[in-house]
């Protein structure tokens, strides 16, 4: 007679017979959903129903660790596609336009870029890092860290009049001094004889270096009456030379060497993302100016910001602010800066009020932009480059408000309104980044317009075209007769093809302008140059993928072992009570794009010398500001002392997160105490919170994750 005790099948404990029946046997989805929960519920459950043994319902969560092996990389390094799929007759296809792209993306990626690791010859790290001299390079890491750019640390003081004393004794350049400087600059002639800065680039320069002097004393000492803030912009298309003229020139030229102002206490650079402050040398927009990124943080938690107090010490002594790249600026984030300044720079200023008692924009610090509108616009807060409908529809009524309508109206306010609106612009319409290239000049300004004629459109995909290959801007480069004329009277292709087997200048012309892949087999994706090159893609998810593609490739083509460190998520309390079985999918989630799950890759690998991007702000050191997107390479790291995972095939899984992993930042000579060399910062493990309802109005789903501040830098997304 069958009794309970066959269910054993032999086995000698009822532990070892559930597991045997679980291995393989379960039979549906039906069947995993159920044993799941059963599994999840029992681990929520306490051992002891006593309410005195459970004083705290949150404490019951326990959860366990999912190590990542060797045989289970592949699946976990398969990069999970957004967007929706579908079902029909039981076959599984691809469903809308965003999943069915970056599905076929991703394939060409892994076609272009194939992920598959060749060990032969790789070379295992072996980093000799002693214990002490981790722990002093991290202490002196979070010393570094606090040290942030403040005021009183830039000029030794702590009192005003500590401050105001300390100020005056410095160098007080005249008027005449900026004159001679500005006199000089026009005829400044570079290397190759052409000259430094051109007509338009000197016009821009010229009208805030006059401005500067008519607030400077002259050598007399007489000091000029105050005078109304200047708001100018400077416009450009792609390698006009914007940079050169606001960062090379009025900052680094003019603000730091003729005036000897430091950034960040008489005058500040900023702009939206972290990148493009760095290559000023300045703070973000949000930072600098105390305003949130976000108003609430992942759980609902205010995000802490700098405080009114502390950007009003910051802005005591501003002269200038400088806006770079204000294209990818919202019209509301302006307006925002606009009101921010207003409330912060202290009423006993000269500068914030005209002579009729109003406010001026920006609390009357003088204000330069520089950018472009025909760029990309940004995501969200109203375009400054749109027609500003809103403030049309009402009369042009001036209305100072954290509002699209108010941003918009600072640039569209026009001359007549010089009391609240920008000044004027100056348009640099002389290309300087492509003199040597006629042809991508012009394809440069069909794109910015959005007007690719079909002739470009054919080069650069190396279709036929109507005209010979070096046809540029109305005529043919080579100056052939033939070329000239059946490209006038846009002769038919094979015209063209008989052309240019005689004419070598065409042919070569045509062979260079091609600059799209037909397929992935195109060689020029194995070239040196672009072993290393970011690549660029219009969203996470293929980036995401092609960056663990390329980050194989990059560790087959320069010979090293890849170390691979997996990311510990972590279901928040309230997310097991309302979805316990979500532990069971623990292993899905290190398939998730970064930017899913708070800016954390779920596998890092660490390969010496692959480059990096920081995903936060790490270190805003007046010396260092080592900010979001910053670029290095990986210098070495140090294993956890209990770390019992070992190398197959040049390729192991860490166990543990590593105790520091170093950085290395080019062009750095600041040093860390401990750290192997100048320029190189230590890493270590962050948590951060993400949401798997993302979606939802109210996520709840809440998920902490741990794991490296560290992007791949291979592929960039756009």
């Amino acid at each position: 007679m069958p009794t309970l005790d066959n269910l054993k099948q032999g086995n000698e404990t009822w532990e070892a017979a559930m597991i045997q029946w679980l291995d393989g046997n379960i039979i549906s989805e039906e069947s995993k959903r159920y044993v799941g929960n059963f599994i999840s519920i029992h681990r929520l459950r306490p051992g002891d129903e006593s309410e005195d043994a459970v004083p705290n319902p949150d404490d019951l969560v326990l959860d366990e660790r999912v190590y990542v092996t060797k045989d289970m990389l592949k699946d976990v390094l398969d990069t999970r596609i957004g967007g929706k799929t579908k079902m029909q007759s039981e076959l599984e296809v691809l469903g809308d336009g965003h999943h069915m792209n970056s599905s076929a993306a991703v394939e060409l990626g892994r076609d272009i870029w194939c992920n598959t690791f060749q060990s032969d010859g790789a070379t295992q790290p072996n980093f000799s890092l002693e214990r002490d001299e981790v722990k002093a390079s991290l202490k002196a890491a979070q010393r570094s860290r606090s040290n942030e750019d403040k005021f009183a640390s830039k000029c030794n003081a702590q009192s005003r009049e500590e401050r105001e004393a300390l100020l005056s004794q410095r160098k007080q350049a005249t008027q005449e001094d900026v004159s001679e400087w500005l006199e000089a600059l026009n005829e400044r002639r570079r290397e190759d004889g052409s000259l430094f800065v051109n007509k338009e680039q000197f016009n821009a320069i010229a009208k805030v270096a006059r401005k500067v002097i008519a607030e400077l004393p002259n050598r007399k000492g007489l000091v000029p009456p105050v005078s109304d803030p200047l708001r100018w912009v400077v416009h450009g298309g792609p390698g006009t030379g914007k940079t050169h003229v606001v960062r090379d020139v009025i900052k680094d030229e003019l603000f730091e060497q003729v005036l000897c102002w430091q950034q960040g206490l008489d005058f500040q650079a900023i702009a939206l993302q972290a990148v493009m402050a760095d290559l000023l040398k300045g703070d973000t927009i949000h930072h600098a100016c105390g305003i949130p990124v976000r108003k609430k943080g992942a759980d609902g938690d205010d995000v802490v910001i700098q405080s009114q107090k502390a950007v009003a010490e910051k802005s005591l002594y501003w002269k200038w602010l400088l806006i770079d790249e204000f294209g990818m600026v919202s019209a509301s984030l302006l307006a925002e800066v606009d009101m921010k300044l207003r409330d912060v720079v202290v009423d006993v200023s000269t500068r914030k009020r005209s002579k009729s008692g109003h406010a001026h924009p920006f609390g009357g610090l003088n204000v330069l932009l520089s950018g472009d509108l025909w760029q990309l616009p940004p995501p969200g807060g109203g375009c400054l480059g749109s027609i500003p409908a809103e403030f049309i529809a009402n009369a042009r009524k001036y209305n100072p408000t954290i509002t699209i309508s108010h941003g918009q109206s600072l640039l569209w306010g026009g001359p007549e309104n010089p009391e609240w609106a920008f000044h004027g612009v100056t348009e640099l319409e002389e290309s300087e980044r492509c003199r040597d290239d006629p042809w991508l000049q012009e394809v440069q300004l069909e794109l910015r317009g959005g007007k690719l004629s079909k002739d470009n459109h054919a080069f650069l995909h190396g279709e036929p075209t109507t005209v010979c290959g070096s046809w540029t801007n109305g005529c043919a480069l080579c100056k052939n007769a033939r070329c000239q004329r059946v490209s006038t009277e846009r002769s038919s292709w094979s015209e063209i093809q008989q052309a240019e087997k005689i004419c070598k200048f065409c042919a070569d012309s045509r062979r260079k302008r091609c600059r799209v892949a037909r397929d992935a087999r195109d060689s020029r994706f194995y070239e040196e140059k672009f072993v290393d090159a970011p690549a660029i893609f219009p969203n996470n998810d293929i980036k995401y993928d092609v960056n663990k593609q390329r980050a194989c490739l990059y560790a087959t083509a320069h010979k090293r072992a890849v170390t691979w460190v997996q990311a510990q998520d972590t279901p928040l309390p309230k997310t097991l009570q309302e979805r316990p079985d979500l532990v069971l999918q623990k292993l899905t989630w290190l398939s998730r794009h970064d930017r899913e799950c708070g800016d954390l890759y779920g596998m890092v690998p660490l390969i010496e010398g692959m480059p990096v991007a920081l995903t936060d702000h790490l270190d805003r050191s007046p010396d260092k500001q080592l900010l979001r997107g910053k670029i290095g390479t990986i210098h070495s790291w140090k294993v956890d002392d209990t770390e019992s995972s070992a190398w197959e095939d040049d390729v192991r899984i860490l166990e543990e997160f590593p105790e520091v992993v170093y950085v290395q930042f080019a062009n750095s000579s600041w040093q860390i105490e401990g750290a192997p060399g100048p320029g190189i910062y230590p890493i270590t493990k962050v948590k951060r919170n993400w949401h798997l309802d993302k979606g939802r109005q109210y996520p709840q789903l809440a998920i902490q994750r741990e794991q490296l501040p560290l992007a791949l830098w291979v592929s960039p997304c756009l």
